[in-house]
């Protein structure tokens, strides 16, 4: 009896200390404070009058953006009749305003700026899904769009950016055709879902695969941006009474100014940005 008392407590303080020894391997890499950003009273309270200036004028920036878009919402409200179109160009007028939020909230918390900028991303990818909705809806529906396309003769040009300098073929412009463009829009919003949670995943079992979702991350991207362009290159005719390009470019220009934050996270993880006195290099 006393020998398996004694086999049971050196079992147990074996556990303890192998706990013990994984907390401490991993206490310096998940929750060292010093690796994070500043908190949000740190950084404010140390925070350069230059970089205050710049918080201050951004913050009236946002506020004159959020104006702008209740003026958009009055009149979206009073002169577009049809619901589907309406509740489209709703979410499609806050673009701005929810990424000038978040960009505004994660320059005063930077300790919030990945999750930010996961809602900022996301939303943008839902907002080219948007574009392409409101295409359909304007045109009346899929069959709708089609059977215009059919009767002038279009078709599915496949050599849209960033194929535009390869010769590849047209398809016909049908309903499931159009749903299989569409599609390459749809699956953007879904994958990068998928990948915050898979990096949430990764950043409690300490996996290192930030490269390999930023391979994917920028791969979904281009899908979505090659889906939106093939699909703006149809029915350009009657939808440019509606200026429906110009929405496309505006939501598109936001897509790619936020794209860049990868490529900068890149150039940084290079060592080519120096470390500030409040943050490091990679914030």
């Amino acid at each position: 009896m006393k020998r398996r008392s004694m086999e049971f407590m050196s079992s147990t303080m074996t556990y303890s200390s192998a706990v013990n020894n994984a907390t401490s391997a991993y206490s310096n890499v998940l929750f060292s404070v010093e690796k994070l950003p500043p908190s949000g009273y740190v950084f404010l309270q140390n925070i350069e009058p230059f970089y205050l200036s710049a918080l201050i004028i951004c913050s009236f920036a946002v506020a004159a953006t959020v104006v702008l878009a209740l003026i958009h919402f009055c009149h979206i409200h009073l002169l577009v009749p049809d619901e589907n179109v309406q509740s489209d160009l709703y979410y499609l007028a806050l673009v701005f305003p929810i990424i000038g939020c978040c960009s505004l909230l994660a320059m005063y918390l930077p300790r919030s700026s990945k999750l930010m900028y996961a809602v900022c991303s996301t939303y943008i990818m839902l907002s080219l899904l948007k574009v392409v909705t409101l295409m359909r809806d304007i045109l009346g529906s899929r069959a709708a769009l089609s059977r215009y396309l059919l009767d002038c003769g279009e078709m599915i040009r496949l050599d849209s950016i960033p194929f535009c300098c390869m010769k590849l073929p047209k398809i016909s412009t049908t309903e499931e055709n159009i749903r299989r463009v569409e599609w390459l829009v749809v699956q953007s919003p879904i994958i990068r879902i998928l990948l915050e949670v898979i990096m949430v995943i990764a950043f409690l079992e300490q996996f290192r695969i930030t490269v390999a979702i930023d391979i994917v991350e920028v791969l979904s991207m281009l899908a979505a941006t090659y889906g939106c362009h093939t699909l703006m290159d149809l029915g350009k005719e009657k939808l440019d009474s509606y200026r429906f390009s110009l929405i496309f470019h505006i939501v598109n220009t936001a897509h790619i100014i936020l794209t860049c934050r990868i490529f900068l996270r890149f150039i940084s993880s290079l060592g080519l940005f120096t470390n500030g006195p409040l943050l490091r290099s990679l914030s």
